[in-house]
């Protein structure tokens, strides 16, 4: 079982997709279609270079209201709103994805200007995970333990800051990854979370 947003993460259509980027420095940026963020750091192990990224908001019936910055090594967010909302009920999964997402929740109220604690509260926290995939779709990806995400400016159509997240996996191993990130926000419908939860019958896509 996954979340909506993580299997939505690895299933998006392959006809929006380009090359995958590969991972080529300690630190990078990226300015793409929906949002520019910035990373240094390690995922999976390897060096971790921005390809694409984006911001969404919206809520959920477990969290309330919620904001959340998903980035890829490759062209995986290098999408308009409409075709990250529509990638939501697409029918296959991604192989040699390499990515991150945090979201960040505030105990059922909008998401305001402030710090957020991996470690924190109902009131105000981060949820962090990667999701690392190998060329049969299988996902080795790990979760935050540590770490914050400062939000210095946010409104109904935007979002900036700043992150630094410790991810540990399972056997054995962390990543450590921070940086800054400036985008708009892509607001996401109710429906877009009634996507199934399991991943029984996608396909692997290359």
């Amino acid at each position: 079982m996954r979340s909506s947003l993580v299997r939505s993460l690895l299933a998006v259509t392959c006809t929006l997709l380009a090359a995958a980027l590969s991972a080529t420095g300690c630190s990078s940026s990226s300015s793409s279609a929906s949002a520019q963020v910035t990373a240094a750091g390690t995922v999976g192990g390897k060096a971790f270079s921005v390809g694409s990224a984006i911001a969404t908001s919206g809520g959920t019936q477990a969290s309330g209201p919620t904001i959340v910055v998903a980035v890829a090594s490759g062209s995986e967010f290098a999408l308009t709103c409409a075709e990250y909302i529509s990638s939501g009920s697409s029918g296959g999964e991604l192989a040699d994805v390499s990515a991150f997402f945090f979201e960040i929740t505030r105990g059922g109220s909008a998401v305001t200007a402030g710090n957020y604690s991996v470690d924190g509260s109902s009131s105000a926290r981060v949820v962090a995970e990667s999701v690392i995939t190998d060329a049969s779709c299988k996902n080795t990806g790990g979760q935050a333990t540590a770490g914050t995400v400062t939000v210095t400016s946010v409104s109904a159509t935007s979002v900036a800051g700043s992150y630094d997240l410790m991810l540990t996996y399972s056997p054995g191993g962390t990543d450590h990854v921070s940086g800054t990130f400036e985008a708009p926000l892509c607001d996401l419908p109710s429906s877009f979370y009634d996507q199934p939860t399991t991943d029984a019958g996608l396909s692997c896509q290359s």
